[in-house]
């Protein structure tokens, strides 16, 4: 262990609180053979010690698929075979900036994160999946239309005709 350590901190302050943290035991064991660790190395030695042990935490779907949205895209993907899902993503379009595109997906790209859900697979696009964080895809049918309608909380205002949003 290193001398200056010991100097500094006491020999019995050290080894009570090395029985104290087991953390501190392991980065120190992997630095065996400096004679001086820097409070900085330390620092990121026991961040990384702490990283390896923390469990991680599952992460929540980006987008939320209701029950009806997800009837009609199985309908719609039952047409098409060789289709493993539909891909969602965000296109700069229209008279306030962005929209919606939804294309069918017949491979998943290294970026897609992939979101199952009642049996339906969507592929979000990784460009779009910081602006569809929070997202419920729905779909609404009424008299005059049918139409999938995504119900973002991030989105800041919104054209009259509702094609396309700004955050």
């Amino acid at each position: 262990m290193s001398s200056q350590v010991v100097r500094k901190t006491g020999r019995w302050r050290l080894r009570l609180h090395l029985f104290r943290c087991p953390m501190l035991t392991a980065v120190l064991r992997r630095c065996r053979g400096r004679a001086w660790v820097s409070p900085a190395v330390l620092h990121r030695g026991l961040s990384d010690e702490a990283a390896r042990r923390r469990p991680r935490a599952p992460r929540p779907d980006p987008l939320v698929i209701t029950e009806r949205a997800a009837q009609r895209l199985e309908d719609l993907l039952r047409s098409r075979s060789d289709s493993l899902g539909v891909r969602i993503g965000i296109i700069r379009r229209g008279c306030n900036g962005q929209s919606y595109t939804m294309k069918y997906a017949n491979e998943i790209a290294p970026t897609d994160e992939v979101v199952k859900q009642h049996g339906v697979t969507v592929l979000v696009d990784g460009k779009a999946l910081m602006f569809l964080v929070g997202t419920t895809m729905d779909f609404v049918e009424d008299d005059l239309k049918a139409e999938f309608v995504f119900n973002n909380p991030n989105v800041k205002g919104m054209c009259g005709c509702g094609e396309s949003w700004s955050f």
